[in-house]
Protein backbone atom coordinates (compact mmCIF):
# COMPACT_ATOMS: atom_id res chain seq x y z
CA UNK A 1 0.00 0.00 0.00
CA UNK A 2 0.85 3.54 -0.94
CA UNK A 3 2.15 5.67 1.79
CA UNK A 4 -0.27 8.58 0.55
CA UNK A 5 -3.22 5.93 0.91
CA UNK A 6 -1.92 4.81 4.43
CA UNK A 7 -2.08 8.69 5.28
CA UNK A 8 -5.60 8.86 4.21
CA UNK A 9 -7.06 5.85 6.05
CA UNK A 10 -4.87 7.08 9.31
CA UNK A 11 -6.63 10.78 8.68
CA UNK A 12 -10.21 9.38 8.31
CA UNK A 13 -9.68 7.44 11.82
CA UNK A 14 -8.23 10.69 13.33
CA UNK A 15 -11.13 12.82 12.75
CA UNK A 16 -13.27 10.65 13.93
CA UNK A 17 -11.76 10.64 17.23
CA UNK A 18 -11.20 14.41 16.80
CA UNK A 19 -15.35 14.01 16.72
CA UNK A 20 -15.62 12.30 20.16
CA UNK A 21 -12.85 14.16 21.51
CA UNK A 22 -15.08 17.45 20.38
CA UNK A 23 -18.06 15.65 22.41
CA UNK A 24 -16.55 15.21 25.35
CA UNK A 25 -14.85 18.57 25.52
CA UNK A 26 -18.50 20.01 25.11
CA UNK A 27 -19.67 17.90 27.92
CA UNK A 28 -16.82 18.41 30.53
CA UNK A 29 -17.23 22.61 30.01
CA UNK A 30 -21.03 22.11 30.45
CA UNK A 31 -20.31 20.13 34.04
CA UNK A 32 -17.69 22.72 34.91
CA UNK A 33 -20.65 25.43 33.76
CA UNK A 34 -23.75 23.46 36.05
CA UNK A 35 -20.87 23.28 38.85
CA UNK A 36 -20.86 27.16 38.48
CA UNK A 37 -24.29 28.19 37.88
CA UNK A 38 -27.19 25.93 38.65
CA UNK A 39 -29.17 27.08 41.26
CA UNK A 40 -31.85 23.97 41.32
CA UNK A 41 -29.46 21.44 43.25
CA UNK A 42 -27.28 21.27 46.00
CA UNK A 43 -24.32 21.81 43.93
CA UNK A 44 -24.75 25.25 44.56
CA UNK A 45 -24.16 24.97 48.21
CA UNK A 46 -20.68 22.50 47.80
CA UNK A 47 -19.74 25.36 44.53
CA UNK A 48 -19.05 27.64 47.72
CA UNK A 49 -15.99 24.92 48.89
CA UNK A 50 -12.63 26.66 47.45
CA UNK A 51 -11.52 23.17 46.00
CA UNK A 52 -14.81 22.50 44.32
CA UNK A 53 -14.57 26.01 42.62
CA UNK A 54 -10.85 24.90 41.60
CA UNK A 55 -12.05 21.45 39.89
CA UNK A 56 -14.77 23.42 38.02
CA UNK A 57 -12.30 25.97 36.63
CA UNK A 58 -10.27 23.20 35.45
CA UNK A 59 -13.04 21.55 33.82
CA UNK A 60 -13.99 24.94 32.03
CA UNK A 61 -10.32 25.46 30.99
CA UNK A 62 -10.02 21.35 29.54
CA UNK A 63 -13.13 21.45 28.02
CA UNK A 64 -12.12 24.95 26.37
CA UNK A 65 -8.74 23.83 25.21
CA UNK A 66 -10.24 20.62 24.03
CA UNK A 67 -12.46 22.15 21.49
CA UNK A 68 -9.19 24.55 20.31
CA UNK A 69 -7.40 21.39 20.11
CA UNK A 70 -9.21 19.26 17.94
CA UNK A 71 -10.21 22.57 15.85
CA UNK A 72 -5.83 22.48 15.66
CA UNK A 73 -5.39 18.77 15.17
CA UNK A 74 -7.65 18.82 12.06
CA UNK A 75 -5.87 21.54 10.63
CA UNK A 76 -3.12 19.87 10.62
CA UNK A 77 -3.87 16.40 9.83
CA UNK A 78 -5.72 17.52 6.55
CA UNK A 79 -3.19 20.22 5.54
CA UNK A 80 -0.61 17.59 6.38
CA UNK A 81 1.62 20.44 8.54
CA UNK A 82 3.99 18.48 10.92
CA UNK A 83 4.47 22.01 13.04
CA UNK A 84 0.66 21.79 13.71
CA UNK A 85 0.45 18.38 14.17
CA UNK A 86 3.41 18.81 17.07
CA UNK A 87 1.86 21.59 18.64
CA UNK A 88 -1.24 19.15 18.55
CA UNK A 89 0.72 16.86 20.39
CA UNK A 90 2.03 18.47 22.95
CA UNK A 91 -1.82 20.52 24.01
CA UNK A 92 -2.32 16.60 24.76
CA UNK A 93 -0.10 16.39 27.00
CA UNK A 94 -1.07 19.70 28.74
CA UNK A 95 -4.43 18.84 28.56
CA UNK A 96 -4.25 15.29 29.87
CA UNK A 97 -1.98 16.32 32.99
CA UNK A 98 -4.62 18.85 33.40
CA UNK A 99 -7.54 16.04 33.85
CA UNK A 100 -4.94 13.76 36.24
CA UNK A 101 -4.48 17.41 38.43
CA UNK A 102 -8.02 17.46 38.46
CA UNK A 103 -8.63 14.04 39.17
CA UNK A 104 -6.31 13.94 42.58
CA UNK A 105 -7.83 16.74 43.86
CA UNK A 106 -11.35 15.24 43.35
CA UNK A 107 -9.86 11.53 44.85
CA UNK A 108 -8.15 13.45 47.24
CA UNK A 109 -10.48 15.96 48.86
CA UNK A 110 -13.39 14.09 48.34
CA UNK A 111 -13.73 13.58 52.06
CA UNK A 112 -13.13 17.21 52.63
CA UNK A 113 -15.94 18.00 50.31
CA UNK A 114 -18.38 15.92 51.97
CA UNK A 115 -18.09 17.58 54.79
CA UNK A 116 -18.62 20.92 53.53
CA UNK A 117 -21.56 19.74 52.11
CA UNK A 118 -22.58 18.11 55.77
CA UNK A 119 -21.77 21.61 57.61
CA UNK A 120 -23.53 23.50 54.78
CA UNK A 121 -27.04 21.42 55.37
CA UNK A 122 -26.53 21.45 59.22
CA UNK A 123 -25.92 25.38 58.54
CA UNK A 124 -29.03 25.79 56.60
CA UNK A 125 -31.46 23.39 58.96
CA UNK A 126 -29.95 25.87 61.93
CA UNK A 127 -30.61 29.64 59.55
CA UNK A 128 -33.90 27.80 58.14
CA UNK A 129 -37.32 30.29 58.43
CA UNK A 130 -35.20 33.04 59.85
CA UNK A 131 -35.11 36.66 58.57
CA UNK A 132 -32.11 35.81 56.16
CA UNK A 133 -33.92 36.14 53.48
CA UNK A 134 -30.96 36.03 50.90
CA UNK A 135 -30.84 32.07 52.24
CA UNK A 136 -34.27 31.03 51.13
CA UNK A 137 -33.05 29.22 47.58
CA UNK A 138 -30.81 26.97 50.08
CA UNK A 139 -34.09 26.61 51.78
CA UNK A 140 -36.18 25.62 48.66
CA UNK A 141 -33.64 23.45 47.84
CA UNK A 142 -33.49 21.44 51.43
CA UNK A 143 -37.11 21.45 50.97
CA UNK A 144 -36.83 19.94 47.48
CA UNK A 145 -34.30 16.63 48.99
CA UNK A 146 -36.68 15.96 51.69
CA UNK A 147 -39.91 15.84 49.84
CA UNK A 148 -38.22 14.01 46.86
CA UNK A 149 -36.31 11.37 49.47
CA UNK A 150 -39.09 11.55 52.17
CA UNK A 151 -36.29 12.78 54.92
CA UNK A 152 -36.29 15.04 57.62
CA UNK A 153 -33.22 16.32 58.72
CA UNK A 154 -29.48 15.57 58.11
CA UNK A 155 -29.47 12.24 60.42
CA UNK A 156 -33.00 13.06 61.47
CA UNK A 157 -36.14 14.66 62.39
CA UNK A 158 -34.25 15.47 65.82
CA UNK A 159 -32.21 17.75 63.89
CA UNK A 160 -35.08 20.54 63.45
CA UNK A 161 -34.39 20.91 67.14
CA UNK A 162 -31.22 22.91 66.16
CA UNK A 163 -33.34 25.59 64.32
CA UNK A 164 -33.22 29.36 65.30
CA UNK A 165 -36.90 29.82 64.52
CA UNK A 166 -37.96 26.66 66.04
CA UNK A 167 -36.11 26.82 69.43
CA UNK A 168 -37.57 30.66 69.40
CA UNK A 169 -41.16 28.76 69.75
CA UNK A 170 -40.49 26.67 72.47
CA UNK A 171 -42.34 24.12 71.17
CA UNK A 172 -41.54 20.22 70.17
CA UNK A 173 -43.63 19.61 67.48
CA UNK A 174 -42.70 22.03 64.77
CA UNK A 175 -40.95 20.92 61.54
CA UNK A 176 -40.92 22.37 58.04
CA UNK A 177 -43.63 21.35 55.91
CA UNK A 178 -41.80 19.11 53.76
CA UNK A 179 -40.71 16.86 56.70
CA UNK A 180 -44.09 15.82 57.26
CA UNK A 181 -45.76 12.13 55.81
CA UNK A 182 -48.76 13.41 54.18
CA UNK A 183 -49.86 13.62 50.96
CA UNK A 184 -51.45 17.10 51.47
CA UNK A 185 -48.81 20.29 51.08
CA UNK A 186 -48.59 20.72 54.60
CA UNK A 187 -50.67 19.80 58.43
CA UNK A 188 -51.98 22.44 59.87
CA UNK A 189 -49.78 25.41 59.52
CA UNK A 190 -48.05 27.10 62.02
CA UNK A 191 -49.99 30.07 63.59
CA UNK A 192 -48.00 32.89 65.46
CA UNK A 193 -50.34 35.61 66.84
CA UNK A 194 -52.86 34.60 64.45
CA UNK A 195 -50.52 34.45 61.12
CA UNK A 196 -50.01 31.47 59.52
CA UNK A 197 -46.07 30.58 58.63
CA UNK A 198 -46.69 28.52 55.49
CA UNK A 199 -43.08 27.13 55.71
CA UNK A 200 -43.74 24.94 59.16
CA UNK A 201 -46.13 22.85 60.19
CA UNK A 202 -47.43 21.02 63.53
CA UNK A 203 -47.80 17.58 64.24
CA UNK A 204 -45.26 14.65 64.63
CA UNK A 205 -46.29 12.63 61.58
CA UNK A 206 -42.24 13.44 59.95
CA UNK A 207 -40.24 11.22 57.85
CA UNK A 208 -37.59 9.35 60.22
CA UNK A 209 -34.62 9.09 58.13
CA UNK A 210 -32.52 11.94 57.84
CA UNK A 211 -31.56 13.26 54.33
CA UNK A 212 -27.27 12.22 54.75
CA UNK A 213 -27.05 9.21 53.15
CA UNK A 214 -28.97 10.42 50.12
CA UNK A 215 -27.04 14.01 49.41
CA UNK A 216 -23.35 11.89 50.35
CA UNK A 217 -24.57 9.27 47.54
CA UNK A 218 -25.58 11.92 45.02
CA UNK A 219 -22.10 13.81 45.75
CA UNK A 220 -20.47 10.33 45.59
CA UNK A 221 -22.31 9.55 41.55
CA UNK A 222 -21.31 12.89 40.85
CA UNK A 223 -17.67 12.78 41.27
CA UNK A 224 -18.20 9.54 39.66
CA UNK A 225 -19.85 10.67 36.41
CA UNK A 226 -16.85 13.92 36.34
CA UNK A 227 -13.94 10.97 37.07
CA UNK A 228 -15.66 8.63 34.41
CA UNK A 229 -15.72 11.41 31.62
CA UNK A 230 -12.13 12.50 32.56
CA UNK A 231 -10.95 9.19 31.72
CA UNK A 232 -13.15 7.94 28.65
CA UNK A 233 -11.40 11.34 27.66
CA UNK A 234 -7.87 10.05 28.31
CA UNK A 235 -8.35 6.99 26.33
CA UNK A 236 -9.36 8.75 23.80
CA UNK A 237 -6.48 11.44 24.12
CA UNK A 238 -4.26 8.00 23.83
CA UNK A 239 -5.61 7.18 20.67
CA UNK A 240 -5.10 10.06 19.15
CA UNK A 241 -1.60 10.80 20.30
CA UNK A 242 -0.85 7.04 18.64
CA UNK A 243 -2.47 8.22 15.40
CA UNK A 244 -0.50 11.48 15.15
CA UNK A 245 2.60 9.64 15.39
CA UNK A 246 2.01 7.18 12.74
CA UNK A 247 0.90 10.22 10.95
CA UNK A 248 3.57 12.08 11.55
CA UNK A 249 5.89 9.81 10.62
CA UNK A 250 4.14 8.50 7.37
CA UNK A 251 4.40 12.44 6.27
CA UNK A 252 7.80 12.65 6.80
CA UNK A 253 7.99 9.20 4.62
CA UNK A 254 5.96 10.63 1.84
CA UNK A 255 8.31 13.84 2.37
CA UNK A 256 11.14 11.82 2.34
CA UNK A 257 10.17 10.27 -1.24
CA UNK A 258 9.08 13.43 -2.81
CA UNK A 259 12.75 15.12 -2.57
CA UNK A 260 14.27 11.66 -3.64
CA UNK A 261 12.23 12.08 -6.94
CA UNK A 262 13.24 15.48 -7.24
CA UNK A 263 16.41 14.82 -6.79
CA UNK A 264 16.87 12.06 -9.59
CA UNK A 265 15.08 14.61 -12.34
CA UNK A 266 17.11 17.33 -11.66
CA UNK A 267 20.44 15.25 -12.03
CA UNK A 268 22.44 15.82 -15.55
CA UNK A 269 24.97 13.57 -17.26
CA UNK A 270 27.49 15.47 -19.35
CA UNK A 271 28.02 12.69 -22.55
CA UNK A 272 31.95 14.16 -23.22
CA UNK A 273 32.96 13.76 -19.45
CA UNK A 274 30.65 11.54 -18.18
CA UNK A 275 30.39 13.86 -14.93
CA UNK A 276 27.43 13.97 -12.98
CA UNK A 277 26.15 17.62 -12.27
CA UNK A 278 23.03 18.39 -9.50
CA UNK A 279 21.01 20.99 -9.33
CA UNK A 280 21.04 22.43 -5.75
CA UNK A 281 23.79 20.42 -4.62
CA UNK A 282 24.85 21.86 -1.40
CA UNK A 283 28.45 20.25 -2.15
CA UNK A 284 29.38 22.42 -4.69
CA UNK A 285 29.22 25.33 -2.26
CA UNK A 286 32.84 23.25 -1.20
CA UNK A 287 36.24 24.73 -2.91
CA UNK A 288 37.68 20.95 -2.52
CA UNK A 289 34.47 19.67 -3.69
CA UNK A 290 34.73 22.22 -6.73
CA UNK A 291 39.11 21.45 -6.86
CA UNK A 292 38.21 17.41 -7.54
CA UNK A 293 35.70 18.01 -9.45
CA UNK A 294 38.08 20.47 -11.86
CA UNK A 295 40.80 18.10 -11.97
CA UNK A 296 38.88 15.26 -12.79
CA UNK A 297 37.30 16.79 -15.64
CA UNK A 298 40.70 18.14 -16.82
CA UNK A 299 41.47 14.03 -16.44
CA UNK A 300 38.36 12.60 -18.36
CA UNK A 301 39.79 15.38 -20.95
CA UNK A 302 43.12 14.17 -21.40
CA UNK A 303 42.45 10.68 -21.45
CA UNK A 304 39.45 11.46 -24.27
CA UNK A 305 42.60 13.72 -26.20
CA UNK A 306 44.93 10.56 -25.65
CA UNK A 307 42.55 7.74 -26.94
CA UNK A 308 41.57 10.40 -30.24
CA UNK A 309 45.99 11.00 -30.57
CA UNK A 310 46.52 6.78 -30.56
CA UNK A 311 43.57 6.20 -33.32
CA UNK A 312 45.40 8.65 -35.33
CA UNK A 313 48.31 6.93 -34.99
CA UNK A 314 46.70 3.62 -35.39
CA UNK A 315 45.17 5.04 -38.70
CA UNK A 316 48.97 6.17 -40.07
CA UNK A 317 50.43 2.94 -39.54
CA UNK A 318 47.88 0.96 -41.49
CA UNK A 319 48.26 3.46 -43.97
CA UNK A 320 51.66 3.07 -44.40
Amino acid sequence: MKVEEIIQIQKFFFMLFNAFFVILGVSIFGCAAWILFDTNSFIEVISLDGDVRLVAACLAIIGLMVVGVSVLGCAGGQLESKCLLMFYMGFLIAIALGQIFMTFILLVQRKKIERFLVNQVDKTIEQYGGNETDNQVTWTLLDKVQRSEKCCGRQNSADWGQNAYIQSLSRDDVYPCSCFNRSMPCPPYLTVNGTEIHRFGMGNDTYTGGCQARLTSWLEENIAVIIGMDVGLLIVQVLQFTFVVFIYQNIGRKMRQKDSTNLIGSMEVDPQTETVYQDGNPDYDDQDYQQQDYQQQQYNQQNNQQQQYNQQDYQQHQYF
